[in-house]
């Protein structure tokens, strides 16, 4: 089955391989759950579906909700996993947010990004090496981690495909951006 985000119809749906569409019924305990304006749906190394609408994130055991985390900024749009799974990166408008999966009690921390933004190719920041808090972004669309840990994203108001480079120790806190 292939998963998709239905923006449109605020979501979450299936496509088979003979193209049967199906809504799956996303539930919070008993309860329905409902999911305005999804952007994204990925699955972890586990099968757990985590997707991401504007303001969460939100992990999905089966179909039924294990835990929320709410975004500080407005639109996000794209999120990835890194290599090992430990963690989710989303990229927001102007910053980019980690979330520690393995911790239970993880916090959304900011990593890259900060209050000012690019308004077109000619003006993006890749910022300092290694001090991915300097760099500027400006609505980012899809990402993903490629097999060395590398984080490819989109940037789409600097018209550009952009690397998140992790330090030596797989660290995005000290990531270089290019």
């Amino acid at each position: 089955k292939y998963f998709f985000a239905a923006k449109a119809v605020a979501k979450v749906m299936t496509c088979s391989a003979d193209g049967v569409v199906d809504v799956i019924a996303l539930k919070n305990g008993d309860a329905n759950y409902s999911i305005s304006n999804p952007m994204e749906v990925k699955f972890d190394a586990q099968g757990n579906m985590f997707v991401l609408y504007r303001k969460k994130l939100v992990k999905f055991n089966g179909y039924t909700v294990a835990k929320e985390w709410t975004l500080p900024e407005d639109y996000t749009d794209a999120f990835c996993f890194t290599a090992d799974y430990s963690k989710a990166l989303v990229f927001g408008y102007i910053k980019v947010y980690q979330i520690d999966l393995n911790d239970p009690a993880a916090e959304v921390k900011v990593i890259a990004g900060g209050a000012s933004k690019h308004t077109n190719a000619s003006t993006y920041k890749d910022g300092e090496m290694g001090k991915p808090l300097t760099a500027t972004f400006n609505t980012c669309y899809d990402a993903m981690c490629l097999a060395d840990g590398t984080i490819l994203f989109g940037d789409a108001a600097a018209k550009t495909m952009r690397l998140m480079i992790p330090d030596v120790y797989g660290n995005f806190e000290n990531a270089t951006i290019k």
